[in-house]
């Protein structure tokens, strides 16, 4: 297996079963996104649709690994405001038991201005801290009991790195929209075992997905959104894998994170990572359907059914 901290099967309704407890390292934030134009199934009066949600790297994986099977933790840090209490109550909702700790600077919020494409302006109206104090005790208790840690590159998340090594953790990673040469992403790039980040600054990705497997890792990839993406994994396939571009368009937000959270299904339930790389462009176009983090109706049946149907050849 690939970075899995134990091994899953595929039941008779494709409910992976012992899937790894996953702990989701990663921010949160409320999100208004703001449409000016028609959303394919969301007809309002005046043709202007606004939605509240909840986003970010931490929920967005979270989300989608727990409608997936994964026994799902997630640890993040809000405000102690009422942006905050809104994003504790839409996960609460979602039935994702969640640790948090407070930044002082209150919760990450901003105002997204959608285009018809897909991609979006961010308005920022609270700020976090760039690098919030956690409670290091219970994150590492959290550490110790999960058997893989998805880690996003959040300032708060650095702080759990030497914990996640001290208990030799499997750890996937999302190095988001990394750029070579920063050394913010230092940390989180030495710490990973499987790497997935967008190819936006990326001009040579084969190179940077080669640097990464001498490195050590596992699986390596790069998502490019309708180009869909680019991957190498330790026995040096290069791998290509097209988007699924006839989902209905409404939102790209939280593509990346589901994206991942498929791509760890599909290893997870004992999939090659060709069919893995398959499956994870089936949750993402599923995403990017939907209006918030995590299609609506998200489940392995689901995804099980969608490969089958756009994918036969790899269907279970």
């Amino acid at each position: 297996m690939v970075g899995v901290g134990r091994r899953a099967g595929v039941g008779s309704e494709g409910a992976g079963v012992g899937l790894p407890r996953v702990l989701v390292l990663g921010g949160s934030c409320l999100s208004v996104l703001v449409h000016d134009h028609p959303v394919p199934g969301h007809d309002v009066p005046g043709g202007v649709h606004v939605h509240t949600t909840v986003g970010c790297m931490g929920p967005g994986k979270a989300l989608n690994l727990q409608r997936l099977g994964f026994p799902t933790t997630l640890h993040t840090v809000v405000g102690d405001d009422q942006p905050g209490a809104r994003v504790r109550d839409l996960l609460a909702g979602a039935g994702v038991p969640v640790v948090y700790d407070v930044d002082p600077a209150g919760t990450n919020t901003h105002v997204n201005l959608m285009d018809r494409n897909g991609a979006r302006r961010g308005i920022p109206i609270i700020t976090p801290s760039r690098e919030p104090a956690v409670d290091l005790p219970r994150l590492e208790a959290s550490i110790a009991a999960a058997d893989l840690i998805a880690l996003n590159p959040h300032g708060f998340c650095r702080q759990a790195i030497p914990a996640i090594r001290r208990h030799g953790k499997p750890v996937w990673a999302d190095l988001g929209d990394f750029e070579l040469g920063n050394p913010y992403f230092d940390d989180f790039r030495a710490a990973a075992d499987v790497v997935t980040m967008s190819g936006i600054h990326l001009p040579d990705q084969p190179s940077l997905l080669a640097d990464l497997i001498a490195e050590g890792k596992h699986l390596a990839v790069v998502t490019n959104g309708r180009n869909g993406s680019l991957a190498l994994d330790a026995a040096g396939e290069l791998v290509h894998t097209e988007a699924v571009v006839d989902y209905p368009m409404v939102d790209t937000n939280g593509a990346g994170d589901s994206f991942h959270a498929g791509l760890l299904y599909g290893v997870a339930t004992g999939r090659p990572v060709r069919q893995a790389l398959q499956v994870a462009t089936i949750v993402a176009g599923l995403t990017v359907s939907s209006l918030d983090l995590v299609h609506p109706n998200l489940s392995p049946s689901l995804v099980e059914d969608e490969l089958g149907r756009r994918f036969p050849a790899f269907a279970t």
